[in-house]
């Protein structure tokens, strides 16, 4: 095999299409920082999160997660059907924007 060289550090490969895609440059500073941004990111396409997403995202458990939104601290689901839900990515970010040392 030729040139046997390590790809660049700012490359990331996918094993799919084994083509090289940009990464960021500077990992974010914290957890609320990721999500935040991964958020931002999803209100310009106005996307709808799952609860595994949400959990990821927030770091809040299941449990948690219907505390919250039985107390009214945490945004309301949206029924999509009979057993599912999701929530908005402009409810996310508003409620991540409102928490305590949000930027």
């Amino acid at each position: 095999m030729k040139g046997n060289t390590p790809p660049s550090p700012s490359l990331a490969t996918t094993s799919a299409t084994n083509r090289a895609l940009p990464m960021a440059s500077a990992a974010p500073q914290s957890l609320h920082d990721a999500a935040a941004t991964a958020i931002a990111a999803a209100v310009v396409g106005g996307q709808l999160y799952r609860r595994p997403t949400v959990r990821e995202l927030t770091g809040l458990s299941d449990s948690t997660l219907d505390r919250m939104i039985r107390a009214g601290t945490f945004p309301q689901p949206i029924k999509l059907g009979p057993r599912s839900v999701a929530w908005r990515s402009a409810d996310l970010a508003a409620w991540m924007a409102s928490l305590p040392g949000a930027q």
